[in-house]
């Protein structure tokens, strides 16, 4: 029905993609091309919109955001399709996004950057060697509703992002190297065990609701998520741990190096 080809002369990467009720489709990732497309711009609609930012803004890579059509087009008249980057002095990459109910693009990424702008923030200023962002867009990809960055001192990484019940919120999930990453809520694993340990994190721009490690004394990694409409969480990791915890229904036979651990909270 439809196809199409979408960057510029350096190297684009996309990670993923949200279509809205509208069938309008967001997609995230991260490129190299200082003249990657933005859009619009100033003379094309007589609204004067353009996007939040249309300048690459450092480093090797930036993030970026992409609102296109039901065509997959950037529209040519003002319907609130737009092209925008997303990043600071260091290093971005998108990793996941949802749309809200409001038509606003949730993006959540990494970066090495120390001067993104933040809005509305759980931290307004980075943390560790990486750190996890968080950036809402505008419905119509002009401003930056609100941004934070997240994590602890050392290296974070984010897998991707699912909605949670209420609009603003989100549950993100991946792994960390970090000795202090941010637990929050009854019941959550706060001290560390492994070489690195997978987390699920229950939040918004503005506040941590529920933080956990999900960890063993191997090396792991929270790859996907799910929410339920009751707000359980389903995910899977993938670990080398012998010592997950497991539940009293458990199938406990761990298999030799990387096997895959599914929970629900």
């Amino acid at each position: 029905l439809q196809s199409r080809f979408f960057g510029r002369e350096g190297n684009e990467w996309f990670t993923a993609m949200a279509v809205d009720k509208s069938s309008s489709v967001y997609l995230t990732g991260v490129t190299t091309s200082a003249n990657f497309e933005t859009a619009p711009t100033s003379d094309r609609f007589s609204s004067g919109r353009i996007p939040y930012d249309r300048t690459f803004n450092g480093g090797n890579t930036d993030a970026f955001c992409v609102k296109l059509n039901n065509e997959l087009a950037l529209a040519k008249t003002d319907d609130g399709t737009y092209s925008t980057f997303f990043g600071g002095g260091g290093e971005e990459e998108g990793r996941g996004i949802f749309v809200d109910d409001l038509g606003r693009a949730h993006v959540v990424g990494v970066t090495t950057s120390t001067n993104l702008e933040t809005l509305g923030s759980i931290y307004a200023q980075p943390i560790g060697d990486q750190d996890i962002f968080m950036a809402v867009f505008s419905d119509d990809g002009r401003s930056l509703a609100s941004a934070t960055y997240f994590g602890g001192t050392g290296k974070d990484e984010v897998a991707g992002v699912r909605q949670y019940k209420a609009p603003t919120s989100a549950v993100i999930f991946g792994t960390t190297a970090s000795m202090d990453f941010p637990t929050m809520g009854q019941g959550a694993i706060s001290e560390r065990a492994g070489l690195n340990d997978g987390f699920i994190a229950v939040i918004n721009t503005a506040s941590n609701t529920f933080t956990t490690l999900v960890r063993g004394t191997g090396e792991d990694t929270v790859k996907a998520a799910a929410v339920d409409p009751l707000g359980d969480v389903y995910f899977a990791a993938t670990t080398n741990s012998t010592d997950m915890r497991l539940h009293d229904s458990t199938f406990a036979n761990h298999a030799d190096g990387n096997t895959i651990y599914v929970a629900k909270f």
